[in-house]
């Protein structure tokens, strides 16, 4: 950390995006917005990488995957005649 006038700064500016982060991603997951849930999650990822922040960095990695995850289950859920938890009853 050689400036920390500038590390200092760049925290504070992380503070200010993404201070709201837990409600801004529970908003995104409750309303199904599965294009805004794994982008907030994958510019947190990035911005905690840049920060050197790898407890943030690995547990957003962990989030993305599950974000990823429940995004293409509803996906192929709906795309079963668009209702959810068809493609589970055996006729695919």
């Amino acid at each position: 950390m050689g400036n920390k006038v500038l590390y200092r700064k760049l925290l504070l500016d992380f503070w200010a995006n993404y201070g709201k982060f837990a409600d801004d991603i529970r908003q995104a997951m409750a309303t199904k917005d599965f294009k805004q849930a794994p982008s907030l999650v994958h510019n947190l990822k990035e911005q905690a990488g840049n920060l050197a922040a790898t407890n943030l960095q690995a547990a957003a990695v962990a989030m993305e995957t599950l974000v990823k995850g429940q995004a293409a289950e509803t996906a192929h859920d709906e795309d079963n005649f668009g209702h959810p938890g068809l493609g589970d009853c055996g006729f695919y």
